[in-house]
């Protein structure tokens, strides 16, 4: 689904299309690495010298030849990638966690909407990029709802 939609991204923008081409090379790329150590990962920040692998030369449609991407622009990729499954559900629990706590809480406060769309916006933003505030979670965590 990710991949047919950056495909109809693709065809519907037919301008500056560099970003979402990488990405699509990257994801499709990206995907027979996890199953290389599905348990544990290769190790943090270890992306650079996995995509090394499997990359298709494709993406030099729309990167340098001499580039080689060092994140894959979609969080939960890169985290099954380099942390595998345990990492991944590390990630995960705090998430859970959230929406339960909004679920059953039926929150109606302020603050409260503000996190939970924060969160939501998050976890969007992550699927189409990388994680510079990592520990997002974890604060909304400690808000008080």
């Amino acid at each position: 689904v990710g991949l047919c939609g950056t495909i109809v991204f693709l065809f519907l923008l037919q301008g500056n299309i560099r970003s979402l081409g990488t990405r699509a090379v990257l994801w499709k790329n990206s995907l027979p690495l996890i199953a290389q150590n599905p348990l544990v990962g290769s190790g943090p920040e270890t992306y650079y010298q996995q995509i090394q692998k499997t990359i298709a030369p494709q993406i030099n449609f729309f990167e340098r030849v001499t580039d080689i991407p060092d994140r894959s622009h979609n969080a939960f990729i890169e985290i099954l990638i380099t942390r595998g499954i345990l990492g991944f559900i590390l990630v995960l629990i705090p998430v859970i966690y959230l929406i339960a706590v909004f679920l059953r809480r039926k929150i109606k406060s302020i603050p409260g909407l503000c996190a939970l769309f924060g969160l939501t916006a998050y976890l969007i933003s992550v699927q189409l990029g990388f994680s510079t505030t990592s520990h997002i979670i974890y604060i909304l965590a400690k808000i008080r709802l």
